[in-house]
């Protein structure tokens, strides 16, 4: 397998940039329930090709409380973060051997396998000093990374 890091029997992929799908390749992988989403974005649905990556390695993007965990592995004394939680006055660890493992440092999202709306999706955000849950628009390119989980 190609486990970059694991947590407590989470077997989470190396972070990469998705490349994102087009409405046209979006939609007819939809129509065939190749996707397992609701609905596709206009152009340039970088959560749609996040969720493809994944897919076509037989993973999956990781949910909330999954990226909650692997994010309580990145901040000082591994402090318990809930799925959907903001977590302040917490600092990031980079000689942490999960961060190390994972090549990450501050000031980046995961996107999570958590559907939005046809142009949202959910991701968790990790910065130095907190981590928080919040949605974004699926074309945002800017920081957002996404790690695939596997068994």
């Amino acid at each position: 397998n190609n486990c970059a890091v694991e947590i407590g029997g989470l077997c989470f992929t190396a972070p990469f940039r998705p490349t994102p799908m087009t409405k046209a390749e979006c939609e007819a992988a939809v129509a065939e329930g190749k996707l397992g989403i609701k609905g596709c974005y206009y152009e340039q649905d970088y959560w749609a090709g996040a969720v493809k990556a994944c897919k076509d390695q037989g993973k999956k993007l990781p949910t909330g409380a999954q990226l909650a965990e692997l994010a309580s592995q990145l901040y000082v004394g591994n402090p318990t973060i809930g799925a959907k939680e903001d977590k302040e006055n917490i600092q990031f660890d980079s000689n942490s051997s999960t961060a190390k493992s994972l090549g990450l440092t501050p000031y980046f999202y995961l996107w999570s396998g958590e559907e939005g709306s046809s142009d949202s999706a959910y991701y968790r955000g990790f910065n130095t000093t907190y981590s928080y849950w919040n949605n974004n628009l699926r074309y945002d390119s800017g920081r957002n990374q996404a790690v695939c989980l596997g068994e």
